[in-house]
C-alpha cells in the first residue's frame, strides 16, 4: 500500500513539474509579437501560436510567389483599371473596354481563382477612368466617365453584389478633355463622395442619399489630373494629388465633409507634375492619423514613400526603388500597421514591379511580378494579410488582357 502511495506522488509530482515546464516554456515575454490578420481578426502571433493556436498565417521572410489568372482577353486595348476586395475571397474589378468603349465589371468570390465578367453599361462611350468601391459583399459604388465631345461625370451602383446596377450622371457640366480622372471613396450605404478633375479645377460630389442625388463643389481652382481619395469617415476625408502651382506632391483635408479644406505639401516633385493618365501617386489610410503614399518623382524618376503618424500635419519621405524609369503608375496597400506594399511600372522594361516593407517603411524589397510588356498596375487599398496581396494589371502593345495577381508564402 505504501508503494503504491509513493507512486502516486511521484506520478503527481512528475505532472506538477511538467506543467511547470510547458507553462514557463510557453510565457510570451520571452518572444516578439507580431501583429497579423487571420480570417479577419487580428491575433497575437507569439513564438509560433496565435491565441494558443498553430497560426494559420506566419510573416513570410523571403519574396512572395505570384499566382496570375486572367480576367478578359481581348484584341484590342483595355483601359483604365480598378480594385476593391470584400475580405479574403471577394473582390471587385472594374476596367475600361477601349474596343467596345464598355464599363466592364468581373467579380470573384473564391479569393480570385475563378472570375465572371459582365457590362454594367453597355451603350458605348462610357466607362472612361472608373473608380471603384465597396462597402460589404452587396453594395458596390463605381465612378466613370460618360464620352463624347466632352467627358460627363457619372456612377454606378449595385446593391445586389454586381447582378444589377443603377447608373445616373452625377455631374451634367461637360468636362475638358483634358480632364476626366476620378476617385471615389464610400463611407456607407447612403455617403460617398467622388473626387474628379474638370480640366481647369478639382471638384468634390457628394451624396448622403445612396445616389439619389449629389451636391457638387470645388475643392481646388486649377486642373490636377489624377488624384487618390480616401473617407475615414463620413466628415474626415484626404485627398493626394500633385499640385500644378509648386508641382508638389500634396495632401488635401477636411474635417467637416468638404465645407473646408487645408493643404499640405508632402514633398516637391523635380521634374514637375506628370500630365498623363496613368496614377502616378497612390494613397491609403491605416487610421485618421496613420497615412501613407507612393509617389512618382519625374526626375530622377525613382518611386518614392511617404508617411504621416500625425494626420498629414508632418511627413517623412524616402525612396523605394532608384534602379532606373521606374514607378510612373503606381499603388500602395497595406495589411497592418508594418507590412506596406506597393505595386509599379518599370518604364524602361515594361515589367510590373513589386516593392515590400516589413518595417513601417523604413526599408523595402523589391521583386518582379511580370515582365512580359505590361502596363497599369492597380492594388487593394488593404491587403488580407501580411502574406497576401490583391491586384490587377494590363498589358500593352500586342499583350492586350486584364490579369489578377495574388501573392502566397512560397
Amino acid at each position: 500500500m505504501r508503494v503504491k502511495t509513493i507512486a502516486v506522488i511521484s506520478l503527481t509530482l512528475l505532472l506538477f513539474a511538467l506543467l511547470a515546464h510547458l507553462a514557463f516554456y510557453f510565457q510570451p515575454k520571452e518572444f516578439s509579437v507580431i501583429q497579423g490578420q487571420a480570417e479577419g481578426q487580428v491575433h497575437k502571433i507569439i513564438a509560433g501560436y496565435i491565441d494558443g493556436e498553430l497560426p494559420s498565417i506566419v510573416l513570410c521572410p523571403t519574396n512572395f510567389t505570384w499566382t496570375t489568372n486572367t480576367i478578359v482577353s481581348a484584341a484590342n486595348e483595355l483601359g483604365s483599371r480598378a480594385i476593391v476586395n470584400v475580405g479574403y475571397n471577394t473582390i471587385f474589378v472594374v476596367f475600361h473596354h477601349l474596343a467596345n468603349l464598355d464599363l466592364g465589371f468581373a467579380k470573384s468570390t473564391d479569393a480570385g481563382d475563378t472570375w465572371t465578367v459582365t457590362y454594367p453599361v453597355a451603350s458605348g462611350n462610357r466607362g472612361r477612368f472608373p473608380s471603384i468601391d465597396a462597402i460589404d459583399e452587396d453594395t458596390i459604388y463605381i465612378s466613370h466617365m460618360l464620352t463624347s465631345t466632352f467627358f460627363y461625370l457619372q456612377y454606378s451602383k449595385s446593391v445586389n453584389g454586381g447582378t444589377s446596377w443603377t447608373t445616373a450622371t452625377v455631374d451634367a457640366a461637360a468636362i475638358s478633355g483634358t480632364g476626366g480622372e476620378n476617385s471615389i471613396t464610400v463611407v456607407d450605404a447612403n455617403t460617398a463622395y467622388i473626387f474628379y478633375d474638370t480640366g481647369g479645377a478639382m471638384k468634390m460630389a457628394t451624396t448622403t442619399n445612396g445616389g439619389s442625388s449629389w451636391a457638387i463643389s470645388t475643392v481646388l481652382s486649377a486642373t490636377t489630373s489624377t488624384m487618390s481619395a480616401y473617407a475615414v469617415d463620413a466628415n474626415t476625408i484626404f485627398i493626394v494629388f500633385c499640385s500644378p502651382t509648386d508641382n508638389d506632391i500634396t495632401l488635401a483635408k477636411t474635417t467637416n465633409a468638404g465645407g473646408s479644406w487645408t493643404f499640405t505639401d508632402i514633398d516637391v516633385v523635380t521634374g514637375g507634375c506628370p500630365s498623363s493618365t496613368p496614377s502616378h501617386w497612390s494613397l491609403t489610410v491605416l487610421d485618421e492619423n496613420n497615412l501613407i503614399v507612393s509617389y512618382y518623382d519625374t526626375d530622377p524618376d525613382d518611386l518614392r514613400f511617404a508617411k504621416s503618424t500625425n494626420g498629414g500635419t508632418s511627413w517623412t519621405t524616402s525612396a523605394v526603388d532608384t534602379s532606373g524609369d521606374v514607378g510612373i503608375n503606381n499603388s500602395i496597400s497595406f495589411a497592418d500597421s508594418d507590412n506596406f506594399f506597393i505595386g509599379y511600372h518599370d518604364t524602361g522594361t515594361q515589367n510590373v514591379e513589386f516593392a515590400r516593407s516589413i518595417d513601417v517603411g523604413t526599408s523595402w524589397t523589391t521583386q518582379i511580378i511580370d515582365a512580359t510588356n505590361d502596363d497599369v498596375i492597380s492594388l487593394t487599398k488593404t491587403s488580407p494579410d501580411f502574406n497576401t496581396v490583391y491586384g490587377v494589371y494590363g498589358g500593352v502593345g500586342t499583350q492586350n488582357y486584364l490579369k489578377f495577381i495574388k501573392s502566397s508564402c512560397p
